[in-house]
């Protein structure tokens, strides 16, 4: 691996907390920012396809409270960034069949 000193800021969807240090190198202080990637598999024309979705970036503590406040319904910002991302990705996979 490459060493880098351009780290990309990842910014929390719900609370818009970022973080901008090394992925795999959490710095002190710093809020741990996890990513929630998605899947779609479409039968579309031709073969079927299995596409990634931009994945929704959340830090640990909004994370666990939209879990943990489940049975109230998701929190709204962390589901919104979800439906989007999915559209997007769903979207461009039924255009491609035209």
């Amino acid at each position: 691996m490459i060493p880098t000193l351009y780290h990309p800021k990842r910014t929390c969807c719900v609370c818009q907390v970022q973080a901008t240090g090394n992925i795999r190198h959490h710095l002190a202080g710093e809020p741990n920012i996890i990513s929630i990637s998605f899947v779609i598999y479409r039968r579309g024309i031709g073969k079927g396809e299995l596409k990634s979705a931009q994945r929704v970036q959340v830090c640990e503590d909004c994370f666990i409270k939209s879990l943990h406040f489940a049975k109230k319904g998701i929190d709204a910002k962390l589901w919104e960034a979800i439906k989007e991302s999915l559209l997007n990705r769903y979207s461009s996979m039924c255009e491609a069949d035209k």
